[in-house]
């Protein structure tokens, strides 16, 4: 029993730092002087259940509140990073396929999990589960085949930015639209605009830049196609 216990109290450390790990390459802030830092929360949050008292308790932390550091994550850190990450996910799906969802069952159409007489803390362990299948969408959010979501911004910038030149550009030579459906500018105008200002309030420069683009573009097709037509 009590190797599970120390397997159990090393899964739950893990999924915490996991969840840290996170954070950093999303390069939050996570010692952010507060009322507890952000990393302080996370600890704090993940020892709850370590036993059944006071379990949910705590709400989930937050990083929305939190603001993102200056400077930027350089090659060395990041790689890091995604090191550490590596080796804690190990000690993570190792407990999940020892503890709570057996490899015996993962074959199965619908999830299978450890009963309770295997393991008598099943029913948050299962909670724990979920909480990893959440982290892992947000790790995955924060890579685009080999790329964060900032860096495809400014990837954008640059094929939106050509985009936007040559087709504006054959509109100035032709002084014709006729052939733009006005509804779908209309509703691209403000989709991109949409778009524009989540940029904006998330700080993604990049973004706000490539679709403020297709938004110039869209007024300017708008504008030759009522006064040319």
């Amino acid at each position: 029993m009590g190797d599970t216990d120390a397997e159990r109290d090393d899964f739950i450390n893990a999924l915490g730092e996991y969840h840290t790990d996170i954070l950093k390459l999303q390069n939050i802030n996570i010692d952010k002087p507060d009322v507890n830092s952000l990393n302080t929360k996370i600890v704090i949050y993940y020892n709850q259940y370590k036993s059944e008292q006071g379990v949910n308790k705590l709400p989930f932390p937050d990083s929305s509140d939190y603001i993102k550091k200056s400077t930027k994550l350089d090659k060395e850190e990041r790689d890091q990073i995604i090191e550490d990450i590596y080796e804690i996910k190990k000690i993570i799906e190792e407990y999940i396929d020892k503890n709570i969802k057996p490899t015996n069952n993962q074959n199965t159409k619908t999830l299978k999990f450890e009963v309770p007489d295997v393991n008598t803390n099943i029913d948050t362990d299962k909670k724990l589960y979920y909480i990893y299948q959440n982290l892992l969408k947000l790790e995955s959010n924060t890579k685009k085949i080999g790329m964060n979501a900032i860096n495809w911004g400014y990837f954008g910038i640059i094929t939106n930015g050509l985009s936007a030149l040559f087709q504006m550009y054959t509109l100035y030579k032709t002084k014709s639209a006729k052939s733009f459906s006005m509804p779908f500018i209309w509703i691209m105008t403000f989709l991109n605009a949409v778009y524009c200002l989540v940029g904006i309030l998330e700080k993604n420069i990049g973004l706000a830049v490539a679709t403020f683009f297709f938004v110039v573009y869209n007024f300017t097709v708008i504008y030759v196609y009522y006064k040319y037509n």
